[in-house]
């Protein structure tokens, strides 16, 4: 559960060359295939859907531009608009993802207090709220590696 949730907190941090490759190399998806017995992915397959794009690449950098494209348009900017939103305060009951989302809404203040409550705070170089998903999982593995 502890790699599961690092891979998941690196990958929502958005793309880098370096981490591509490692990427590229396949070894990410190992926790996954252990938590497999135990959790129900959407869709069941979705294990060997990414296997299957790691294998359309050969170069590093070229799977990472092909995820930076994939990174800006899903989570940034987007013509149709953003499909998923990296922000737990885009979400709020009755509208659709990010629709007039408050900046810093209740998510990003309840993470704030959690934060507080555990004596940590955001470091000085993180330029994002404090419910920006990779930082929300970040803590998840703060509390699974502490108990």
């Amino acid at each position: 559960m502890l790699e599961a949730a690092a891979s998941l907190a690196g990958l929502y941090w958005g793309p880098d060359v370096e981490g591509s490759r490692e990427l590229l190399r396949g070894g990410y998806l190992k926790s996954f295939e252990v938590l497999k017995p135990i959790v129900g992915y959407e869709p069941p397959d979705i294990l060997d859907e990414l296997r299957a794009i790691n294998t359309s690449f050969t170069d590093g950098y070229d799977f990472f531009q092909y995820l930076e494209q994939s990174y800006v348009r899903l989570f940034i900017n987007s013509r149709d608009g953003i499909t998923a939103p990296l922000y737990a305060s885009c979400y709020e009951p009755g509208r659709a993802p990010g629709e007039d989302a408050p900046l810093m809404g209740p998510p990003a203040v309840l993470m704030k207090e959690c934060f507080e409550s555990k004596r940590l705070s955001l470091g000085d170089h993180i330029h994002e709220p404090p419910d920006h998903l990779a930082i929300e999982l970040e803590y998840l593995y703060f509390l699974l590696e502490r108990g």
